[in-house]
């Protein structure tokens, strides 16, 4: 009986040990249009920064760019509501750099790929998901706005 509650007690460590961990998230867009520069994505775990500013970004990574598409990789999510923002830094300076009136220069995009909203960028809640398991998600590039 005790071999029993032994293998119950080590079943029930691994489990709250595995969600102890998190998920990991893999952004993907296919076909950038160089490999220039850096593929940059921006997770947020709440509205406020949304998709603009990293500095409050829950978390920031640097991708890869092959010829097929650009990625990113975010390890040990926790189970949650998150938005990504992502954009192609061609020359590197860590900027998404903006035209005039503020259009972007290079390609950007969010999750779900929500589009802007009215005059102004793409909401929070027009591009979070719910992180419960690993996940692969696909934001295409946008040109512009």
């Amino acid at each position: 009986m005790s071999d029993l509650r032994n293998i119950g007690m080590s079943l029930v460590c691994l489990v709250l040990s595995a969600s102890a961990f998190g998920f990991d998230l893999t952004v993907r867009s296919p076909s950038p249009r160089n490999l220039n520069g850096v593929y940059r994505c921006t997770l947020f775990n709440a509205a406020a920064g949304f998709p603009g500013d990293s500095s409050v970004a829950y978390r920031v990574v640097n991708g890869t760019l092959t010829e097929s598409y650009a990625e990113c990789q975010f390890t040990n999510i926790p189970a949650g509501e998150y938005a990504v923002a992502m954009f192609h830094d061609e020359n590197g300076n860590e900027l998404l750099d903006r035209g005039w009136f503020g259009i972007p220069k290079e390609p950007w995009g969010v999750s779900r790929n929500a589009g802007p909203s009215g005059f102004g960028p793409p909401r929070f809640d027009q591009a979070s998901f719910g992180m419960n398991g690993d996940s692969l998600i696909e934001i295409l590039f946008r040109t512009g706005i």
